[in-house]
């Protein structure tokens, strides 16, 4: 599996902390969701460090962040705020701590128990074709590597400290400022997302350090014949094609923006450079966009962009000729359009997109907490979540038959979060029906779909019955 993460950064609200993951996969999720089922598979729903490695269900978490799959069936799981990675056994049955000593902390030890980390980026876990696990370790501005076997560690990029230097053929010199991701592209490179220094970067493997794109300062400037005089200013997801071409999302720039594989020319993919909300279906080059902040490359070498702040996702056509919107109406809101198949669905602060072979679309619905599929004909169904409408005269969640479902509570930041009344808010009930807060996913095999519920300190296993 090929996977490419990008990554929110650690000062962003909780609603930006999904992850975009870019996977060549098979079916995701076959069939209606009401023939799947829910599992508990690590967490136990309360705020803690405690960790019980014959049972990962008695596990506590704190506000995990993004799992990763291993093709052994190793599941990697960020566990945001306690400032480590576990690592749950393909059969699930068992839970170890990888790396990180569950306190914040700067130093490095070969040892991954002893290694400390600090404020790993969301979703800041990226997997080597070895089996290796790249970490981004973001405020101790380093990317770390744990070697497949899970006994040692290599600092890949970044000194611990914050700057800018580039220093050639000796990336563990070269400064990083809050790293947000890391990209494994085919032939092994690891473009690297220096996002307080507002540029990319690219480790080779034979160690040479390139400047993608990015002065190194915040800026609007596009220098077509010349990457590395573009300035960026917050930039967001990023992407390889086919073509080796990258694809950069230049969030407060409002563009997307893809550089040659050569690195000597840059173009935009869409947007104006200016925010806003127009969409030019003939012209990419004239739609607007707010906020951008993931992408993904389709099969057929689309560009799946979530335009956050317009509440959309967008397509762009391989060749950059059209762009359509494929989920959202360009307004915020709850509503699950029952009567249309899901076609005017409503989406909140989208999050990443998983792309199936197919073209159907998973979308993480983060802040209306819910997982929903698009299909290749335009429908949109709910994978997990609830899909209820706000209320906004009573401020509570509504069923169709009027009965009061949620009330509304406050969450981290003063961002509102439903809590159900009428029971458990952690039970597992058919998919529809569970609870989600702040939802991240990963891909599994056999239509298996792991599900990291942030808010609810939990990861689940989404499966067929």
């Amino acid at each position: 599996m090929s996977t490419i993460a990008v990554i929110a950064r650690s000062k962003i609200q909780p609603i930006f902390l999904a992850l975009l993951s870019i996977t060549s996969i098979g079916m995701i999720v076959a069939g209606n969701s009401e023939a799947l089922e829910v599992k508990l598979l690590l967490g136990d729903g309360t705020t803690g460090s405690k960790l019980e490695s014959s049972d990962p269900t008695k596990t506590q978490l704190r506000r995990p962040k993004g799992a990763v799959l291993r093709a052994d069936g190793s599941l990697f799981v960020n566990d945001g705020e306690n400032h480590r990675v576990l690592r749950i056994a393909p059969d699930g049955k068992t839970v170890d701590l990888l790396i990180g000593t569950g306190s914040p902390g700067g130093s490095f030890s070969e040892n991954p128990l002893e290694c400390e980390l600090n404020s790993l980026s969301p979703s800041g876990l990226a997997l080597e074709k070895d089996g290796s696990l790249l970490v981004v370790d973001q405020q101790n501005h380093r990317v770390l590597r744990v070697i497949a076997d899970g006994r040692s560690v290599e600092r890949v990029i970044g000194t611990d400290r914050f700057g800018r230097e580039i220093v050639n053929g000796q990336p563990s010199k070269t400064q990083l400022c809050y790293p947000l991701s890391v990209v494994v592209t085919p032939n092994g490179s690891l473009l690297i997302n220096d996002f307080g220094n507002n540029r990319i970067l690219r480790v080779n493997p034979d160690q040479s350090v390139e400047c993608v794109i990015g002065t190194g300062s915040a800026g609007n400037a596009l220098v077509v014949n010349d990457p590395s005089k573009t300035e960026l200013n917050n930039p967001w997801g990023i992407a390889q094609r086919d073509d080796d071409s990258i694809l950069v999302v230049d969030g407060d720039n409002c563009r997307v923006l893809r550089v040659a594989s050569d690195l000597r020319s840059v173009g935009l993919v869409v947007g104006t450079g200016e925010q806003g909300s127009r969409l030019e279906r003939d012209n990419p080059l004239a739609t607007q966009l707010n906020k951008p902040s993931f992408v993904t490359v389709a099969p057929d070498q689309s560009v799946i962009v979530t335009d956050h702040r317009n509440h959309r996702i967008l397509r762009v056509t391989a060749d950059g000729s059209r762009v359509e919107q494929v989920a959202g109406t360009g307004k915020q809101g709850p509503i699950f359009d029952f009567e249309n198949n899901g076609r005017d669905t409503q989406l909140s602060d989208p999050g990443r997109v998983l792309v199936d072979h197919d073209g159907s679309l998973i979308i993480n619905d983060v802040s209306n907490y819910r997982v929903l599929r698009r299909h290749a004909n335009g429908t949109i169904e709910r994978v997990i979540g609830t899909n209820n409408p706000l209320d906004p005269q009573y401020n509570v969640l509504r069923s169709k038959e009027n009965d009061v479902i949620y009330a509304q509570d406050n969450g981290v930041g003063g961002n509102p979060f439903p809590r159900e009344l009428n029971k458990d808010p952690l039970a597992l009930d058919p998919p529809a029906t569970v609870q989600l807060k702040w939802p991240d996913t990963e891909v599994g095999n056999d239509g298996q779909l792991f599900i990291v519920d942030r808010g609810n300190n939990r990861v689940l296993l989404l499966s067929q019955h």
